[in-house]
């Protein structure tokens, strides 16, 4: 286990492993009973962390009392492929990651507009139906061989 993900789950409370990098706890950034909070450690080093309850990517940074910047690698190189190959499933895990990415932007973006006072681009379906297709995303990796 890498130290960045050791560190961000040191910080989260019902912390329980539920796959060999994937882990569900107490989300920080609400009052949480159940564990809503999804924790994904990926190939690239990218932690993602998405609360089924609605709470924005940012707002569990600061509850953590982290920087967004925490759950991304420093080493950019790692996510691009040394020649011009990638093999399908590289390439299904980095798309993986980039979806849970976009998703978490998408949050931010949302709550920013919310915190300014002003209607959100994008309405709570969208919103949902991208989480949706991240999950059929992951699906569709599991099918494949690639865990997510």
């Amino acid at each position: 286990m890498s130290a960045d993900i050791q560190m961000i789950l040191s910080r989260l409370e019902g912390v329980k492993e539920v796959g060999g990098s994937a882990w569900t706890a107490l989300c920080p950034a609400h009052a949480d009973r159940t564990p809503s909070l999804k924790v994904t450690l990926f190939d690239s080093g990218k932690i993602g962390v998405i609360c089924r309850a609605g709470c924005a990517f940012h707002e569990i940074a600061d509850a953590m009392g982290l920087t967004e910047s925490a759950f991304f690698p420093t080493d950019r190189r790692k996510l691009r492929p040394k020649a011009g190959y990638l093999p399908a499933s590289a390439m299904l895990r980095v798309l993986g990651d980039d979806i849970i990415f976009v998703a978490s932007v998408l949050r931010t973006l949302s709550a920013a507009h919310e915190a300014l006072g002003r209607d959100s681009p994008l309405t709570e379906w969208d919103v949902e139906r991208f989480y949706e297709c991240a999950e059929n995303f992951a699906l569709a990796q599991r099918v494949c061989g690639v865990a997510p």
